[in-house]
């Protein structure tokens, strides 16, 4: 009898690890399943994605939210922007007014590109053996820019009416500007489809590596010697709506952008040789990237406020913004602030 009793009660033991085992394996299961997905569109270039590559390759971890990431081309990010296909998404700093007067409200969750003071990343090339010495003499030629409704398109715009004293207007202005696929702006140079042209920075570091190749204006620089801030022509933007519905989610997915961003910036070696070898590029074109070009930073510094606000400012006075906008309310209580 005593036996039998003994028996009952190891089989009521293990039953109850068992029961306690499936019920600690479902709630692990069930937290895994609660996690939030916050969908992220950035701008191709390798350089972004080595911004990215932490948060790709499972180098920033959360218990709280997974993000699924998607490259596309600055058409697209203008595109996607208005449709709201994405949770958070790389806009003109520009579009955020301009989308709410147009009823489509967007917060600024982060800055996504900031020029650097060297700013060499955004000259304007022509061919080596073009007659033009600067923009003057470019006047009534042809000049090929990624996109034609971008921040950084306009920024150049103003800079080159403030520097040259040219009208850089696209409708009736002194030079014809082309949107060309970024792919294509070398090849536009190459077969003289324009006489001049910026470039993304993949693009800017094959021309600057050629001798085929020469400068005529360097605006990311100008822009920071005439208006003393690194120029602010990207943000990453979110739907007040959406983060309403999920605050600490998009909070989240702040810090972990952030956080691939520094791992980044603490180990270069590791994140520029992947990413150079999943590209086929040379690991010195990031390095020049983020020493010459700009900053992919993902937070929002007290200078990145004045910057934007200096590029509000100067679109109101061209007529492209009916009003200036309180910078502080268009940022996001969820950013994160350095």
């Amino acid at each position: 009898m005593f036996e039998v009793t003994q028996l009952k009660s190891r089989l009521l033991r293990g039953a109850g690890t068992f029961v306690a085992a499936t019920l600690i394996a479902a709630a692990s299961f069930a937290s895994a399943q609660a996690k939030e997905t916050i969908t992220y569109a950035y701008q191709i270039d390798p350089a972004f994605d080595a911004a990215m590559w932490a948060l790709k390759n499972g180098k920033i971890e959360s218990d709280l939210v997974d993000v699924e990431l998607q490259s596309l081309t600055i058409p697209a990010l203008i595109q996607s922007t208005m449709t709201k296909q994405f949770d958070v998404i790389q806009s003109d700093t520009i579009a955020v007014p301009r989308a709410a007067s147009r009823g489509l409200n967007l917060s600024i969750m982060s800055t996504a590109i900031r020029y650097s003071k060297i700013g060499t990343g955004h000259n304007i090339y022509v061919l080596a053996d073009s007659p033009a010495q600067t923009m003057v003499d470019l006047k009534g030629k042809k000049i090929g820019v990624p996109s034609l409704g971008s921040a950084g398109f306009h920024i150049l715009r103003f800079w080159l009416e403030a520097k040259f004293g040219v009208n850089a207007s696209v409708v009736d202005g002194d030079f014809s500007f082309i949107e060309t696929p970024p792919t294509a702006l070398i090849t536009g140079l190459d077969t003289k489809r324009f006489d001049a042209g910026t470039m993304l920075y993949s693009q800017a570091y094959k021309a600057r590596e050629s001798d085929k190749y020469r400068s005529v204006a360097e605006p990311a620089h100008g822009m920071y010697e005439l208006w003393g801030v690194q120029m602010i022509p990207s943000v990453n933007v979110g739907y007040p709506e959406k983060i309403a519905e999920r605050p600490e989610a998009f909070r989240e997915f702040n810090r972990m952008l952030r956080a691939s961003v520094v791992y980044m910036q603490e180990n270069p070696d590791e994140v520029f040789s992947a990413v150079a070898a999943e590209h086929g590029i040379s690991e010195d074109f990031l390095k020049v990237v983020y020493k010459d070009f700009a900053e992919i930073p993902a937070n929002i510094t007290a200078d990145d406020v004045v910057a934007i606000n200096k590029i509000w400012e100067i679109a109101h006075e061209k007529g492209m913004l009916e009003s200036v906008p309180d910078i502080e309310a268009a940022i996001d209580e969820t950013a994160v602030r350095e």
